[in-house]
């Protein structure tokens, strides 16, 4: 487990080092793809996702980290979500799953704990991260990221089937400082940013696919290109989320409290190590020592 952790702490600065170094027929168009998230937002539905997230230095892949498991939307944004991921680094993994009923508290259960916990505990409990919904760089679960990118889409075309739904798919770029201003996930690291030298805006290339009758999110894949040079290289996080099951309903809970320890009270600090690229992809991007 050392080893998986050290490999890990070197992906998420590997970036940094690098570069330093350095048509088909259209189809009607379908429902308003924020106007029907609206609506399922409005009605507290779940959607049932899977992700993949990829960090890739020159397009080998330094890291992948997976999530599977449903979400429960929410009109205040309070975060309720129930998945299973697995960090996959070097040929190592670590699995982990993550529950948050609305508070502060995130749950957690790995493999990774289990030489740690008390007789009796099955959950750790932590409320040291605002969100371990990092890898979702773009959120399509959420109706003014959706506005967004649809108002600067470049094109819309068919997007064949998914899961038996005929889809349209829609296309575009946008710098990451204008999605960041309605995106939670990319605040933080457009802060960053703005104080790095040397480097040129970051974009986002997505490609959104929606229900041709039902204009609901099926696909979600982008591209968030942090640096990208023909004779240097490039430093990008590659994102796709399939989205089913909207309207499940949904009851996502916090587990029995007699059977929660709070992170604080294990001695081991692993499990933080782990939770980061959750938590925050970028987190060890050292921005401001990238040359031009």
């Amino acid at each position: 487990m050392k080893r998986f952790l050290a490999v890990l702490a070197a992906t998420l600065i590997a970036p940094t080092l690098v570069a330093a170094a350095t048509p088909a027929a259209a189809q009607a168009a379908p429902r308003n793809p924020v106007a029907a998230v609206q609506k399922q937002v409005a009605k507290k539905s779940g959607v049932r996702i899977n992700e993949t997230t990829r960090v890739t230095v020159d397009g080998k892949t330094l890291l992948t980290a997976k999530q599977v498991g449903v979400v429960r939307l929410d009109p205040r944004r309070k975060e309720f979500y129930d998945v299973t991921g697995r960090i996959v680094v070097d040929k190592e993994s670590v699995k982990l799953r993550i529950l948050r009923a609305g508070g502060k508290e995130h749950y957690l259960q790995s493999p990774l704990l289990k030489d740690e916990l008390p007789e009796g505990k099955t959950w750790v409990s932590t409320t040291e991260f605002a969100s371990l919904r990092g890898l979702s760089t773009v959120d399509g679960t959420n109706p003014k990221v959706l506005k967004v990118l649809l108002a600067g889409a470049k094109s819309k075309v068919s997007g064949g089937r998914l899961d038996g739904v005929r889809t349209v798919a829609y296309r575009g770029t946008i710098p990451v400082s204008r999605l960041a201003k309605v995106s939670p996930n990319l605040r933080d690291f457009d802060t960053a940013l703005k104080g790095a030298k040397g480097i040129k805006p970051p974009f986002i290339r997505w490609k959104l696919y929606v229900g041709g009758r039902d204009g609901l999110p099926r696909r979600l894949s982008t591209e968030l290109v942090l640096f990208e040079d023909k004779k240097v290289g490039s430093v990008k996080l590659l994102d796709d989320v399939r989205y089913s099951g909207w309207g499940t309903k949904v009851k996502i809970t916090a587990p029995p409290a007699d059977q929660v320890i709070d992170l604080k009270e294990l001695t081991s600090g692993d499990i933080e190590e782990v939770l980061i690229p959750f938590a925050d992809p970028f987190k060890g991007l050292k921005l401001d020592t990238i040359a031009e």
